[in-house]
């Protein structure tokens, strides 16, 4: 999120309660048609669950926008490795990115 986007409302919602961030979670557990989504979903847990506890809430949307941003490397990373075909893992990180 860029320094402009300070008003959007998505970041509104992450400086007011956490909503947003377990909006991730709970759309990839309750995917079941997402192969091997539990350890993606438990991979976003894991992270969200570290900003909830920690961060001051004007860094949510900062925090939030840096795991989102990793998760699209991560993306990134399998594809270039050609790597598409052997893990289930992308797919379901593709699904949540694109929603």
């Amino acid at each position: 999120m860029r320094n402009n986007d300070l008003g959007h409302p998505l970041c509104e919602h992450l400086r007011k309660g956490t909503r947003s961030l377990d909006c991730v979670y709970d759309r990839l557990v309750q995917a079941d048609d997402l192969p091997n989504r539990k350890n993606v979903a438990q991979w976003f847990k894991d992270r969200f669950d570290r900003i909830k506890a920690t961060a001051l809430l004007f860094l949510r949307p900062k925090y939030f926008a840096l795991v989102i941003s990793e998760a699209y490397k991560l993306l990134v990373a399998l594809s270039s490795n050609n790597a598409l075909h052997q893990t289930d893992c992308f797919a379901c990180f593709r699904s949540v990115c694109v929603k």
